[in-house]
């Protein structure tokens, strides 16, 4: 799913991935999707936590960043706009119609 395949993320997760999961480098799917700036994977991801989003947004990697950190140190600012979007509990998703 590194490469951006939304399908294949979209069957993992189905079949039930650890979305929260995390390599040696304690990236997540959410760092990985916002470091390539993929944002139909970010949002299966974001739909798929629900109530848990806060600690999908807040995981940091060992140099210490976020998904938003990411995103933004890689200008990719959709990205960007759909973390802000979706992290308000009272404010739906942004990518989700």
């Amino acid at each position: 799913c590194i490469s951006g395949h939304a399908a294949a993320a979209a069957f993992l997760i189905e079949k039930g991935s650890d979305i929260f999961a995390s390599n040696s480098s304690r990236m997540t799917p959410l760092h990985m999707s916002a470091e390539i700036g993929n944002t139909e994977i970010a949002c299966l991801l974001i739909e798929k936590a629900a109530n848990e989003k806060i600690n999908m947004f807040t995981a940091k990697n060992k140099q210490g960043d976020t998904p938003y950190d990411l995103a933004k140190q890689n200008h990719h600012r959709n990205f960007i706009k759909i973390l802000k979007s979706s992290g308000d509990p009272n404010g739906g998703f942004l990518c989700c119609a």
